[in-house]
């Protein structure tokens, strides 16, 4: 919501058995360092991503970026790949939250 705008659903207390067969809370499958030196080699930013996967509660509302995001769009997972400014292994990502979650590609 703080970035694009867009409202996930959010329903508690449903099995964790598949994403899709019940519309379970965001969920989060991975986590992933990401340590970024300086041209010294002194440690200059540190982020830790956490990925969830987690529903629209209308799939058809468009996404706006903020005024910390440069531009936003939905995309199928399957043309991430194609894309040469992601965060390293995020198509990899969203492509086993597919998998996991039985959501398709």
């Amino acid at each position: 919501m703080e970035e694009t705008g867009v409202q996930i659903r959010n329903n508690q207390g449903v099995s964790s058995e598949g994403f899709s067969k019940s519309l379970q809370q965001p969920t989060p499958f991975a986590a992933v360092d990401s340590i970024n030196p300086d041209d010294t080699g002194r440690l200059k930013f540190h982020y830790v991503v956490v990925e969830a996967t987690a529903m629209a509660a209308d799939p058809q509302a468009q996404p706006v970026a903020s005024d910390d995001v440069d531009a936003v769009q939905w995309l199928e997972v399957h043309k991430l790949r194609s894309l040469d400014n992601l965060t390293r292994n995020c198509a990899r990502l969203a492509e086993e939250a597919c998998e996991r979650f039985d959501l398709g590609s």
